[in-house]
């Protein structure tokens, strides 16, 4: 990585130091630094360049502001239309819903004319020309918006640290413009990744459209190299967060990291890569989930609750929710340049000893019961203690699996089966969903389909076994809804494989 050199700054603005590259503006109180790399930079690699230096993708809100951040980022005569990204960003399907990364209120446009316009509706991030592209007479166009692809390569980013309060006194150090050294791109790591000095490791902060459950960050990392962030050290938690955060969000889904559940303890808890669970980071929210999260950014769901005491901590949560992202780690070897990429040693996922693990599925099953049958409640309370949920079903494989597990081969006579976590909705046939947070995407119902008897059916029985005396609309293998309070043959729980 490389920094843009300028001539100087404008009139406006005093360099902090040399060393850092953070320019500090009085009037707003801000600081602002300009990168680059060779090649150009796409919006993923500027919003992770940017966090680890301790600001954000600038977020623009006078015409001030604007002017600082175009003449900043100019470098003159260009001959390209892909010049300096900021943090704008589309948030909804109209072509004028944007908002600021750093959620910062979007409370200044500056739109070049027709624009923005979402051409083939792909175009979600928000670029300032900033310098003249001599392929066109382009000075019309200096300073004002356009949107954009994030995946476009720029000529440039420019980040921000807001310091706030309308400071008069220009800092006279590092430590409030950017003056953190501790995480550095270094070229023992890939490009997009940020390197640590104090571990020798590098991270990366990955995600994709509708975010990211435990097995697509797992996988997403591992196509990288790497593997789901552990964290041994205050210094590394830090990181972490600088990597995920995105400003005001809500959901209390954030971001996700390789702790995983290993026992029926409450604090049972393990990292997914194998190394020793030897630094922990809790918020005071245990819930008996089976994966962690750390929250990573400020939730504003909640009227009138201060979430800020929370950032930067660990919460227990579902292994099959949909979080906005994920921090994977690459190891290298601490003193040399060689990158030990761990890929070809990866761990092979397992499951506690009494648990099946199904390795094309790469979950891990168990079947429960109580003396005398078990009902809803009582196999989620017996689920949850066990590191699982009650199974969620997600195709035909696994829909046979439950029933192989669970299947008597004997005829017995009328009762509710096996249980898996389904729970109704609402009063239509499609009002379902699975108490993991997983997609509701497959169905196995009997030929008559769920028809809420009497209005209390809201739970879902597997019909893993034949009957004495079947009536026609018994199918062997297939779903049937049925109450909750009844006491079933047996439940399924079900947690991803570590």
């Amino acid at each position: 990585m490389r920094f843009f050199v300028f001539n100087g700054p404008p009139f406006y603005i005093a360099m902090l130091n040399q060393k850092t590259g953070w320019y500090y503006a009085q009037s707003l109180n801000n600081c602002y630094k300009v990168i680059t790399e060779t090649g150009g930079i796409t919006q993923q690699q500027g919003d992770a360049l940017c966090k680890s230096s301790s600001g954000q993708l600038a977020s623009i809100h006078s015409a001030e502001e604007n002017r600082i951040v175009s003449e900043l980022s100019s470098i003159g005569q260009v001959q390209t239309n892909y010049q300096t990204l900021t943090g704008g960003i589309r948030t909804g399907v109209n072509p004028i819903t944007y908002g600021w990364s750093d959620g910062t209120p979007f409370d200044y446009q500056n739109w070049a004319t027709t624009q923005p316009d979402n051409r083939n509706n792909a175009q979600a991030c928000l670029q300032i020309w900033a310098s003249n592209n001599t392929n066109l007479d382009f000075r019309s166009f200096i300073q004002k918006w356009d949107d954009v692809e994030c995946g476009a390569k720029f000529l440039n980013v420019i980040c921000k640290i807001t310091l706030g309060g309308g400071g008069k006194t220009t800092p006279s150090n590092g430590k409030h413009c950017g003056g953190r050294t501790t995480a550095k791109p270094l070229s023992n790591c890939p490009s997009d990744w940020i390197y640590l000095q104090e571990t020798g490791n590098c991270y990366r902060a990955v995600t994709q459209a509708g975010g990211v459950d435990y097995e697509q960050a797992d996988a997403l990392c591992k196509s990288n190299g790497g593997q789901l962030v552990s964290i041994h050290s205050d210094k590394e938690n830090e990181l972490v967060y600088e990597l995920s955060t995105m400003g005001q969000v809500n959901t209390l889904y954030h971001t996700l990291i390789g702790g995983v559940k290993i026992g029926a303890g409450q604090n049972d808890f393990g990292w997914s890569d194998g190394s020793p669970f030897d630094y922990q980071n809790w918020a005071p929210t245990p819930d008996a989930r089976s994966c962690i999260q750390m929250w990573s950014s400020n939730y504003t769901g909640l009227a009138g609750f201060d979430f800020n005491p929370y950032i930067t901590k660990w919460d227990d949560a579902s292994c099959n929710a949909k979080y906005l992202n994920a921090v994977c780690k690459l190891v290298s070897k601490k003193g040399s340049t060689a990158l030990a990429i761990i890929s070809s040693t990866l761990k092979t996922p397992s499951c506690p000893s009494d648990w099946h693990y199904e390795a094309g599925l790469k979950n891990c099953y168990k079947v429960i019961t109580r003396s005398g049958g078990i009902n809803f409640d009582q196999a989620n309370i017996d689920c949850k203690a066990l590191g699982g949920e009650l199974a969620s079903i997600h195709s035909a494989e696994e829909n046979r699996l439950i029933n192989s597990l669970t299947t008597t081969g004997k005829n017995l006579t009328a009762g509710a089966m096996t249980l898996i976590g389904g729970q109704r909705t609402g009063p239509n046939p499609g009002d379902w969903r699975w108490v993991d947070n997983s997609a509701w995407d497959y169905t196995s119902w009997i030929s008559i389909g769920p028809n809420n008897y009497a209005g209390v059916q809201n739970c879902i029985q597997v019909l893993s076994s034949n009957i004495v005396n079947p009536p026609a609309w018994y199918e062997v293998g297939n779903w049937d809804d049925l109450e909750c309070s009844y006491l079933y043959l047996n439940a399924v729980c079900k947690r991803i494989a570590f």
